[in-house]
């Protein structure tokens, strides 16, 4: 027998053993890759069903009109835990009241947790229909300097509000918004505020205290008007 004739013979053997091995390797993982896509499957449609559910799941920090950002500190969550039992329990509108400016003053005069001049806290207390006014004044505002503030230091060390204080709180003559003649129920809240020690900014310079007009808009409780008594010479609310 030639040499190239045992050498054809030898490479057949070869290519016989291999097919054989991979025919082998074939049966073997069919039935694995079957088992694994219906595996797969009722996992998928399992956690398909999980999410679903976990969606209905009320948020701890959310009720029917308000909710709470994730970047929330301690003192906002506590002071959202009161606001939403004042909610629930739906007796006292004096209550609710207190609660709402406390949620947003820790909201608003808090920048620990900012991005920058356009991340506004405490948006969604404000007066529905004036929103976008008060977005534009806080931005040129107490907000114009926030990402000057932001490029000069950490985050962590601009002002956070430690606790607020409600100095007093009563219902007045109902409120008639300007160019409206629609009028609504609100109250007179007096409050102050401290802010965290080891800030960067002087907090002396900073708004602590400020009287709120917050409304019953049509049973949403929100505020309407901010007077600062340190920087408006009139008596008289500031609208935007």
């Amino acid at each position: 027998m030639s040499l190239s004739r045992r050498q054809r013979r030898k490479n057949a053997r070869i290519n016989n053993t291999l097919l054989l091995i991979l025919i082998g390797v074939m049966v073997l993982t069919i039935p694995v890759f079957v088992v694994n896509m219906i595996r797969v499957r009722n996992v998928e449609t399992g956690k398909g069903e999980t999410i679903e559910e976990t969606e209905k799941i009320d948020n701890e920090f959310s009720n029917a009109y308000y909710s709470i950002g994730y970047n929330a500190t301690e003192i906002s969550k506590e002071y959202f835990r009161q606001l939403d039992e004042a909610v629930s329990a739906g007796t006292d509108q004096s209550a609710i009241a207190q609660a709402l400016v406390k949620c947003f003053v820790t909201e608003y005069y808090t920048w620990t947790n900012k991005d920058g001049n356009y991340d506004i806290g405490g948006m969604q207390y404000i007066f529905s229909d004036r929103r976008s006014d008060f977005e534009k004044y806080t931005r040129y505002g107490f907000y114009a300097d926030l990402d000057l503030y932001l490029t000069q230091y950490d985050r962590s060390q601009l002002i956070q509000v430690k606790d607020v204080t409600v100095d007093s709180c009563e219902q007045t003559e109902s409120f008639t918004p300007q160019g409206s003649e629609v009028s609504y129920n609100c109250w007179t809240v007096n409050a102050s505020w401290t802010y965290e020690e080891g800030t960067s900014m002087n907090t002396y310079d900073i708004q602590s205290s400020a009287e709120f007009l917050v409304v019953d808009h049509d049973g949403r409780f929100e505020i309407a008007a901010i007077d600062r008594p340190e920087e408006v010479e009139e008596d008289v609310y500031t609208e935007w």
